[in-house]
């Protein structure tokens, strides 16, 4: 994976990851492909232990972003009120692995509808440990 202008960023999270001193939730902004996913993919993959060579898919991991609608092939307006709750209630269970972490990246949250944003803001206030 490439993170080349990021180093920074990366060793910032690098030492909190191996301090044990993450936050429970991260905002990344800026402009278009400039790396905001690289990087969220790559924390997760530290936190995870999944090797950079394999896909990101993990139990522990759950990817939000906006659907494809099957009608017209293009991406839905909004990340729907449906898939928060889902993304809820996934990070209400119990971890699958031993480290007992449960990742959500929310690529595009700029795109949740205000019933979606709502009901995330419970779990962003008050989140499970290790989440």
């Amino acid at each position: 994976m490439s993170c080349i202008g990021h180093e920074a960023i990366i060793s910032f999270f690098n030492t909190c990851i191996s301090e044990d001193r993450l936050s429970h939730a991260y905002a990344f902004f800026g402009p278009r492909h400039v790396g905001k996913r690289t990087i969220a993919d790559h924390i997760a993959r530290t936190i995870l232990h999944i090797p950079g060579t394999h896909t990101l898919v993990h139990p522990d991991l759950i990817v939000v972003e906006r659907e494809v609608d099957e009608k017209t092939g293009t991406l839905k307006k909004d990340i729907s009120v449906t898939q928060i709750r889902d993304l809820i209630h996934r990070l209400s269970q119990s971890a699958f692995t031993k480290d007992g972490y449960a990742v959500a990246i929310i690529d595009g949250a700029e795109h949740l509808n205000v019933a979606g944003a709502n009901a995330l803001l419970k779990t962003l206030e008050e989140p499970h440990a290790r989440t």
